[in-house]
């Protein structure tokens, strides 16, 4: 069956997301096992895995940077990606960075910028952006163009505790201002859980665990429940749970 890439404005009236079947393989190792996922519009899922197992790999081909081998996949014709790296052209002032391959509209570039909280670094060069700011800078060049979904591969992974606490915040106002469907691929277990409606685990290439995250939010450690599903999540990841004050990622854990 020959592989389907398909750019529909939604995958169905329930699905911002729909992969049916997607394998991918390089030089002889298959990545991708036959991949099914369903996201919903406007929700949040994270996915967890360790190097390796092919997150990046299932989030590129959602962002249409890769084709599947075989199977089908149905995303929105708006979507963004946000890399861990920035990936801001140092040439560019910060605001042409934002709505870069855009009309090269300042006020709409100025309004962005403003939602995260760089409205008055819009004429500088981002080699002067800290790497927080370089992020932001990168979310409001995604946010710009109206995502119904955004894609994340590790973008608080290069940054300190403190300011990867305020990002993720960043991230949860944001998603309740736009909307849209969001997939974050992490190996930050605490993480996941802080930000998620749903949480899957990856493991050789296929989708091993489907776990809804039911806590309110604002989330709290000390909600009910929390640890429970946290040491869940530590065993299908094949991980020794941590002490209750000790956050957990699998990138220093399994990598």
């Amino acid at each position: 069956m020959a592989p389907l890439v398909s750019g529909a404005i939604m995958a169905s009236r329930t699905s911002a997301v729909s992969v049916h079947g997607a394998t991918r393989s390089f030089v002889g190792r298959q990545v991708l096992r036959a991949v099914d996922l369903e996201i919903a519009p406007g929700e949040f899922v994270v996915l967890l895995g360790a190097s390796g197992c092919g997150k990046t790999t299932l989030l590129r081909l959602l962002a249409g940077l890769d084709r599947p081998d075989d199977g089908r996949i149905q995303v929105p014709e708006r979507r963004s990606v946000v890399f861990q790296d920035a990936r801001l052209l140092p040439w560019r002032r910060v605001w042409r960075n934002v709505v870069l391959g855009l009309p090269r509209d300042r006020a709409r570039a100025g309004i962005a910028l403003d939602e995260v909280g760089l409205g008055a670094r819009a004429d500088d060069w981002p080699g002067t952006l800290s790497g927080g700011e370089a992020q932001r800078a990168a979310l409001a060049r995604a946010l710009v163009r109206q995502p119904e979904l955004l894609l994340l591969d590790e973008p608080f992974a290069a940054l300190d505790a403190l300011t990867r606490l305020r990002m993720q915040q960043l991230v949860l106002d944001l998603w309740r201002a736009h909307g849209p469907a969001v997939l974050l691929v992490t190996h930050d277990v605490d993480e996941a859980l802080m930000l998620a409606d749903r949480v899957l685990v990856m493991r050789e290439g296929s989708i091993a665990v489907d776990v809804p995250v039911r806590f309110e939010r604002p989330r709290a450690r000390v909600a009910p429940g929390f640890e429970r599903l946290r040491h869940q999540l530590l065993q299908e990841l094949g991980v020794a749970a941590a002490g209750h004050d000790e956050p957990v990622s699998l990138r220093a854990a399994v990598s």
